[in-house]
């Protein structure tokens, strides 16, 4: 979608919530791993992309999802449950659009959460994961075609796309409620299966410690769109070496639950959010 169509759907989407769009703090975007932690908090309002006149997709699918309302401390988190995958035939585009729908709500900080994969035989599924920086080799990304200045920059700078006083904040409320945390460099591949051992070896050789499908296309998005982003993720994938399966990762969900609503709160209020 085109500058004056995306902005377009903005302003019938700010016409559709009850609340003063400056009380709109803190922009989300997550999957499952972030269900659980939000219904710790009270939902004011939804709004679903098929109710947005004008929005459309270049891939021929449903428009599906929107976003959620979530009220905290006098401030209002607008959160997208993903819904668009590159591995389900959606473009790069359309996992840009709700990041640039949130950009024309005025958000400027963003936190963007996903399920990944640890390179390593000793990973643990539930690990939790704070992305510090990325190697994108799908060989696609959402700023491929022509460039929307309104919304940034033709050529946006990738060093320090993932805030430093942000991702400070995450591992200092990682050490303040006792979690476990992992700094890691991070590759998306396109799925939907997991990586192969041989994929796994290839990542670590190029100084990759972990993966994900969505994260990275969306942080390019958001760091195109002049975001302050911060990215953490729950590790799926057991080590070679872990009697663990991928399924206990959703059995003992409760230190990420912790540990994202402590950091919603905090993103959500006046930190600095300076790189």
């Amino acid at each position: 979608m085109r500058y004056s169509a995306i902005k377009k759907c903005s302003e019938h989407l700010l016409a559709q919530i009850p609340f003063d769009r400056n009380s709109l703090s803190l922009g989300s975007v997550g999957g499952w791993e972030t269900h659980l932690p939000l219904t710790k908090l009270e939902k004011v309002h939804s709004v679903l992309f098929d109710e947005i006149p004008g929005i459309s997709l270049k891939a021929d699918y449903p428009i599906k999802g929107g976003f959620d309302f979530y009220s905290i401390d006098d401030n209002i988190i607008v959160h997208h449950p993903r819904s668009f995958f590159y591995y389900q035939g959606y473009s790069m585009e359309d996992l840009a659009l709700p990041i640039r729908l949130l950009k024309f709500m005025g958000l400027k900080r963003l936190i963007i959460s996903e399920e990944c994969g640890l390179i390593s035989p000793h990973s643990r599924p539930g690990e939790i994961l704070l992305v510090k920086d990325h190697i994108n080799l799908l060989g696609d990304n959402p700023l491929i075609g022509p460039n929307e200045n309104s919304i940034g920059s033709r050529f946006p700078n990738m060093a320090g796309i993932y805030s430093e006083s942000l991702c400070a904040i995450a591992l200092s409320i990682a050490h303040e409620n006792n979690v476990s945390i992992r700094e890691v460099v991070i590759s998306p591949v396109v799925g939907p299966h997991l990586v192969t051992p041989a994929q796994q070896l290839f990542l670590k050789n190029i100084r990759a410690e972990g993966w994900c499908f969505s994260l990275v296309p969306e942080a390019i998005a958001a760091a195109h769109a002049e975001f302050s982003i911060v990215a953490t993720g729950v590790n799926c994938q057991p080590g070679s070496n872990s009697s663990a399966s991928a399924q206990s990762r959703l059995e003992n969900p409760i230190d990420y639950n912790n540990f994202y609503i402590e950091l919603i709160k905090a993103l959500s209020s006046g930190v600095t959010d300076e790189n």
